[in-house]
């Protein structure tokens, strides 16, 4: 939380996504796809930006 704070004080775009029952590590594996599904969509649009 304490990154995302940081970022958002410096104007980054960012987003906070704080799944229930997980501390540190992703343990459930719906919440680990959705972290990687959420990576690959930042990559996606992120490379077509360009």
């Amino acid at each position: 939380m304490e990154f995302y704070r940081g970022l958002r004080r410096y104007g980054v775009k960012t987003e906070f996504v704080m799944d229930p029952r997980e501390a540190h590590n992703i343990g459930e594996k719906q919440h680990l796809l959705d972290v990687l599904a959420r990576t690959l969509s930042w990559f996606d649009f992120e490379l077509k930006r360009e």
